[in-house]
């Protein structure tokens, strides 16, 4: 065993992360500041208009009012950018939507990037790395694909890993209260972590969570009360605008997408096909796991496998997978092993072709299918790895 192999690899790790942070960050700059800031083209003005219309009393889920506030604002397109995100994300953007767009767009991003900050520091403390070393998680959090395509598209998945961030620090602590608001902003976009729930109801029934329950109802209950008191139909506006206009055309990097692309565009139920394996697994884990079922060791693989099997499920969604990625790595960094080394140069292969097919400008999402995937066999080897290296100790 090489006594030195670690503090090689940690000093590879942080020179490899600081020049990918360098030259991603000033590329990120430059699409901000020259390309996509000069017109409303990412998906945060439907956000925006969404919030816009509800402060005015109106429909935020009609393609019409959305398409002529996003024109308005300066979005060049004939088709509006509608939110399908239900109406108790509506206390979270609608302070932006006080603001004009060019002005909220730009704290958006500035709220984003301080979460993901956040968001890193947490995970890499709750995987017992090394205080001093925990600016090697913002660089990688800050190189992950799927982190710099949200924040370029202002879209959500930094606020949903900050949700299952909070969770795991709340429930550690049993602040119920706390937790249950945590939960509110997992449920963004329900689909994402959809196994989360099935796991979370579970584990509230077997050790009687009463209070916890009875928190997440009062807390759904008093984020829908704000749109509420602006739109009494918003709910109804919600569900109407699901039902008739359904976003059946998108081709996510998801499974679901593939069987349909496979055997027949119109077939939209295959898109929940593999939702139903999610569940199997879920079903079969806890059954095998829920005597010691502890959240911090479990949510990796909970919402692992519901981004494998999520009917949507964007590239920059895949954020929200920092969750795995940050404590293999804190794994990889701590170890004495050579193998260590595997673990490291397995995430940069897999960042790197990422990169690389983004880089390429290639047509669509679905060239990412492959995303979740590999991270879920790259999270499964640095778990088998890491069992075998505490057997080792032992």
């Amino acid at each position: 065993m090489d006594k030195t192999a670690p503090q090689r690899l940690s000093r590879f790790v942080s020179w490899m992360a600081l020049g990918m942070a360098i030259l991603l960050l000033a590329w990120l700059a430059r699409q901000l500041l020259f390309t996509r800031y000069l017109t409303p083209s990412g998906d945060f003005i439907e956000y925006w208009s969404a919030g816009r219309l509800l402060l005015a009393g109106d429909n935020p889920y009609d393609p019409t009012r959305l398409l002529a506030v996003q024109q308005a604002a300066g979005r060049i397109s004939a088709r509006p950018l509608l939110m399908y995100n239900p109406p108790w994300i509506f206390p979270l953007i609608i302070p932006f939507a006080l603001l004009p767009y060019s002005i909220s767009r730009f704290v958006w991003l500035g709220f984003q990037m301080a979460v993901l900050f956040f968001c890193a520091s947490s995970l890499w403390r709750l995987s017992s790395g090394q205080q001093h070393r925990v600016w090697i998680s913002w660089m990688v959090l800050f190189t992950f694909l799927p982190t710099l395509t949200a924040l370029l598209l202002g879209q959500l998945g930094p606020f949903i890993l900050l949700g299952v961030v909070l969770f795991l620090n709340f429930e550690h602590q049993r602040n119920w209260i706390a937790a249950s608001l945590a939960i509110l902003l997992i449920a963004l976009k329900p689909q994402l972590c959809f196994l989360f729930w099935l796991a979370f109801l579970l584990w509230c029934f077997q050790d009687k969570q009463w209070t916890l329950l009875t928190a997440v109802f009062l807390s759904f209950l008093a984020a829908l009360a704000l749109p509420l008191l602006f739109n009494s139909k918003v709910i109804a506006q919600y569900v109407y605008a699901v039902v008739h206009f359904p976003p059946v055309e998108w081709v996510t990097p998801t499974f679901g997408a593939a069987l349909r692309v496979l055997l027949g565009a119109e077939k939209f139920w295959l898109q929940f096909i593999p939702a139903v394996g999610g569940v199997l697994w879920l079903l079969l884990h806890w059954h095998k796991c829920h005597a010691n079922w502890d959240w911090k060791r479990e949510v990796g693989k909970v919402v692992l496998v519901s981004f494998l099997t999520s009917p949507y499920a964007w590239l920059h969604d895949h954020v929200v997978l920092a969750v795995i990625v940050i404590p293999a790595l804190v794994i990889a960094l701590s170890s004495h092993s050579r193998l260590s080394w595997c673990v490291v140069l397995g995430y940069l292969l897999i960042n790197g072709f990422a990169w690389a097919l983004y880089v390429l400008y290639l047509p669509g999402e679905s060239w990412f299918i492959w995303l979740s995937p590999a991270l879920g066999f790259f999270y499964g080897g640095v778990l088998r790895f890491h069992g075998e290296l505490c057997l080792e100790h032992a």
